[in-house]
């Protein structure tokens, strides 16, 4: 989970070295747009899964103190 957010920036690091003329340039703009989104969907399925384990908590303790 952490290397892939690590990738937008590996990417921005070598566009800088790369000139726009240099064959990679669209390829590495392409690669840029597509890591984003990955990132951006991991992101937010993380945020969900702890919305989801966070839930499951509060639920968990309101039926203990319901059968208690």
């Amino acid at each position: 989970m952490q290397r892939i957010c690590k990738y937008p920036l590996l990417i921005r690091e070598i566009q800088k070295f790369t000139d726009a003329s240099h064959p990679d340039h669209a390829a590495l703009e392409e690669a840029f747009r597509k890591i984003e989104t990955v990132v951006t969907i991991v992101n937010e399925a993380t945020r969900y899964a702890e919305s989801v384990r966070k839930m499951l908590s509060m639920q968990r303790r309101l039926n203990e103190v319901r059968w208690k």
